[in-house]
C-alpha cells in the first residue's frame, strides 16, 4: 500500500522544506514522505491487477527496444567492418 499524496500538498511541503520549490526526484520523494507521515486522512492505494499487468508489458516493451537497438548497433558494426572504408549506404539496401 502506498500513500496517495495530493500534488499540491507535496509541492507546498517542497517549498517550505527547501525554500525555493525546485523540483527534483530527491526533493519530491522527501516532500511526499513528509506529507504522508504528517497528514491525517491520506488515502492508501495499492496497484490493481491491471496496473501490474500494464507495468509488465511496459517493462517488456522497454526490454525489446533495448534489444533492438543493441542488435542494430551490432549489425552496423559488422557492416562497417565488411564494407571497404567502413562507409555504409543504407539507401542501397532498399534499391532506392
Amino acid at each position: 500500500m502506498h500513500p496517495d499524496v495530493p500534488a499540491k500538498l507535496a509541492a507546498r511541503a517542497r517549498v517550505f522544506d527547501t525554500g525555493h520549490g525546485r523540483k527534483t526526484d530527491t526533493t519530491d520523494v522527501r516532500s511526499v514522505a513528509v506529507v504522508a507521515l504528517r497528514t491525517t486522512g491520506v488515502h492508501r492505494v495499492s496497484p490493481d491487477d491491471h496496473t501490474v499487468a500494464l507495468r509488465l508489458l511496459v517493462d517488456r516493451r522497454d526490454e525489446l527496444g533495448r534489444t533492438r537497438t543493441d542488435t542494430v548497433n551490432r549489425l552496423h558494426k559488422l557492416l562497417t567492418e565488411l564494407i571497404p572504408g567502413g562507409e555504409v549506404h543504407p539507401e542501397r539496401w532498399t534499391g532506392a
